[in-house]
């Protein structure tokens, strides 16, 4: 054990030596002439000795007075005299040395050293009350004079390591105490000249009493022994004033040590009930195993006892349970590692008994469920035979009314949607789809509206539409990178992409001279970088891929005829959106980075897809149109373009400026035709109303207002109940208007009557995708669904009923 707590050999020898230097009696000392003073009344040089205090292996101490002038004081002699080995007269000497460069009332003082008939002694101040080990007596003291005596040490001690002197033996021995119980330093024999030597203690000796040695003094060559290693024996004598022991003793000096460099501090409260917990706080810090976790100096433990005395808070912070838990594994491995396995051993039996009881008593609740069942269709059975056929029969003929029945109630309320997609499931998954009851549930729910949905299609919801010109064909785009091309008529889907795993952030879809699509785009962003993707609608070429460092897209759409494409983004970190563009060339697309626009605030796509404007933050719109043709339009007085919008025929460009102004510009003259302003905000959306004689202007947050382009100035304020529209919709005619909210249904305006109420468009909520086909003859939707669903833009016959919007929808991510 002595091996493995000191694996140096040279250490470990010196170890036993002084151990059994320090066991030897009076009687047993190194032999030499006598170094004693015959009698109680010999003379050593100047002092008259009047009694022996005591004696011990290396020396005795008498007590003296001096001739001149008359005072008491105490000599410290070696024993052995001419033999004296050079460690006892370096202790000496050492002790010496470092009394004569401290002067501090509460450490003893040294007043003379020279040598008599050979022998070196020391004249050291007289104190009369004795030491503190006779006054502790195994005894718990009294705990805020134990608390103010060790203060006191402390402050002493630090004023010796200002000096730069460690004691390096501070015991109860060495403290003595005036009959004014005024404590007093002593015994500098041990102490260390940290300036001076800057390494550990000569020749390699453990020098200390060892149940007050830090455990730093037993290894490493003394090397770590500084000023926390007396306040590691500060702490030893506070903690045997406070519980009556010191924290280790053994029956030996080698387990005591034993003890020191391997056992754990036991709190002082378990000892003494009733201890300030600030006071044992104190006292384990100044005992940790590691100098870096004790106090820094004993000055900071001084300045902490004297908190604790004026009932101030404490600086020290016990240790966490995990840390020392941490501790005691690397102290004890063999211990933690078993402890460990046999918690992991104990959580998985505890594991294995619940998931058994809880799969049994399942399994008991499954079979009382399916006997219940059992006799109930047993009961069916015998009660309806010859009626229904068999009970099997008669189940699913109830199961399907019944889903009927609730389908039929949805569209009743007008909930369409609900309606249609629980329709769709019965569809797919009962064999009953004829009949009277069907047809005439089908009938009503598919006047208003219809789902596309397929279990080919998507599985997760879908984030992004763009219709082809003509409204036959559909592209959508979900979270996992699925796009799908709907034949909008048929219903039936085709997969342009099986997706990658990223989700698709834009989608875009240019129309040939038929209306029918002639290319797809679509963006895919994952982690900071996004991936533009073409295809040619004919033939399915492609994709052709261009990888961009962009996290967001606005705005992407075809121009030209669809030989332009154009996707507003911004970079990751960056405020400033930039417009890119893309053309085809000898039958492929090339990104024309000649073309790029930065700090662009906007963009818009007329309908009949020839024209394209985007806003720039310099204050102008560039307009691109059909053959190349470019122009910019720059206001009267230059400000930032917050939204655009092109009118139905492609002749007139609506711009909104943070100025507060909307500028209607005749595109044919490139001159401004009307100048409205906003009464309430900022325009952030524009369209254009019925026969383009009108403008729909979102000002603001929440306002929606109709303003007259002939009489201007005039307008009209769309009714809502006031919350922020999170989607916006215009017909292509511009006679609807639709606008989706996160906590309302959605809401449809007929454009022809301003002042009317808006129309509910069933009861979900938040849509994710609001969409006009650019022919004008359907609206989609997505509810952050796998389904999409279509509304005929012609009201139904049948008479409108109550919207009811008691579902709660799926949030759009």
């Amino acid at each position: 054990r002595l091996q493995r707590m000191i694996p140096d050999p040279a250490r470990r020898e010196a170890l036993e030596s002084l151990l059994s230097t320090e066991m030897r009696t009076l009687s047993e000392a190194t032999p030499g002439r006598a170094a004693e003073v015959q009698g109680p009344r010999g003379r050593i040089g100047r002092y008259h000795v009047l009694e022996e205090l005591g004696r011990g292996g290396m020396g005795v101490v008498y007590k003296a007075r001096q001739i001149n002038p008359g005072r008491l004081v105490a000599i410290k002699m070696i024993l052995a005299g001419d033999h004296a080995n050079v460690r006892e007269r370096a202790r000496l000497r050492t002790e010496a040395e470092a009394a004569a460069k401290l002067a501090h009332p509460n450490i003893v003082q040294i007043i003379d050293a020279d040598y008599h008939e050979g022998l070196p002694f020391l004249v050291m101040e007289y104190v009369d009350g004795g030491t503190l080990a006779q006054i502790l007596r195994a005894t718990p003291q009294p705990i805020r004079w134990s608390a103010r005596l060790v203060e006191t040490l402390a402050r002493a001690i630090h004023a010796a390591h200002r000096s730069g002197i460690v004691h390096r033996d501070l015991n109860p021995t060495n403290i003595l105490m005036t009959q004014a119980g005024v404590p007093k330093i002593g015994d500098f024999g041990l102490a260390k000249f940290v300036l001076a030597e800057g390494a550990g203690s000569q020749s390699g000796k453990i020098l200390g009493a060892p149940s007050y040695m830090a455990p730093e003094q037993l290894s490493g060559g003394g090397l770590e022994v500084g000023a926390r290693t007396d306040v590691y024996a500060l702490g030893a004598v506070l903690y045997e004033m406070l519980t009556g022991t010191p924290p280790f003793r053994g029956l030996t000096p080698m387990e005591t040590l034993c003890q020191v460099a391997e056992g754990e501090v036991v709190p002082p409260s378990r000892l003494r009930h009733g201890l300030p917990e600030d006071l044992e706080t104190i006292c384990l810090k100044c005992l940790q195993r590691s100098p870096a976790a004790r106090y820094a100096d004993a000055n900071a433990l001084a300045d902490d006892l004297r908190r604790f005395q004026d009932r101030e808070p404490i600086l020290a912070r016990r240790t966490p349970r995990l840390r020392r838990a941490a501790q005691w594994a690397a102290r004890e491995p063999l211990a933690a590692t078993f402890l460990i396995s046999s918690l992991l051993l104990l959580a998985m039996l505890v594991s294995g008994a619940v998931y058994y009881s809880i799969h049994f008593r399942n399994q008991a609740e499954e079979a009382n469920q399916l006997n219940a069942q059992l006799r109930t269709q047993a009961y069916i059975n015998r009660t309806y035979k010859g009626v229904a056929g068999s009970e099997n029969e008669l189940a699913q003929r109830s199961s399907f009314d019944y889903r009927l029945g609730r389908v039929h109630d949805h569209a009743a309320r007008g909930d369409v949607e609900v309606a249609i997609e629980s329709f769709d499931v019965l569809r797919r998954t009962s064999p009953r789809t004829a009949g009277f009851e069907w047809r005439y549930v089908d009938r009503l729910i598919h006047r208003s509206a219809r789902l596309l949905s397929d279990e080919t299609a998507h599985r997760v919801p879908v984030g992004r539409l763009a219709p082809s010109r003509d409204g036959r064909r559909l592209l959508s785009g979900d979270a996992d990178g699925k796009i799908v091309e709907w034949d909008v008529p048929s219903g039936v889907p085709s997969v342009l992409d099986a997706g990658r795993g990223t989700p698709v952030r834009g989608l875009a879809v240019a129309s040939g001279p038929d209306g029918g699509p002639s290319a797809y785009a679509a963006v895919h962003i994952d982690e900071g970088a996004a991936t533009i993707g073409v295809w040619a609608a004919a033939d399915r070429r492609g994709p052709w891929t261009f990888s961009e460092a962009i996290v967001e897209v606005a705005e992407m759409g075809f121009a030209r005829g669809g030989s332009l494409l154009a996707v507003r983004g911004r970079g990751d970190g960056s405020p400033l959106w930039r417009t890119l563009f893309f053309e085809p060339s000898d039958g492929s697309w090339y990104e024309n980075e000649d073309d790029e626009l930065s700090d662009t605030t906007c963009a818009a796509f007329s309908a009949g897809g020839e024209a394209m404007a985007v806003g720039v933050g310099d204050g102008t719109v560039v307009v691109r149109g059909p053959e190349g043709r470019e122009s910019v339009l720059s206001p009267p007085e230059p400000s930032r373009p917050t939204a655009l919008a092109f009118s139905g025929d492609g002749g007139s460009l609506a711009t909104g400026w943070d100025d507060g102004r909307v500028i209607v510009w005749d595109l044919r003259t490139e001159a401004p035709s009307a100048i409205l302003r906003c009464e309430v905000g900022l325009p952030r959306h524009l369209a254009f109303g019925p026969r383009d004689r009108s403008l729909v202007v979102q000002e603001g947050e929440t306002a929606l207002y109709l303003r007259d382009l002939d009489a201007v100035g005039a307008g009209v304020r769309l009714s809502s109940s006031g919350s922020a529209p999170t989607r916006l919709a215009t017909s292509p005619d511009g006679g609807t208007l639709v606008a989706g909210f996160e906590s309302e249904p959605v809401r449809s305006w007929d454009l022809t009557r301003p002042a009317a109420d808006p129309e509910p468009l069933g009861g979900l909520l938040a849509p994710s995708c609001l969409v006009f086909s650019p022919a004008g003859d359907a609206l989609f939707l997505n509810f952050d669904q796998e389904g999409i669903f279509v509304r005929p833009t012609t009201p139904a016959p049948s008479p409108r009923v109550a919207v009811s919007a008691s579902r709660r929808p799926m949030k759009c991510s």
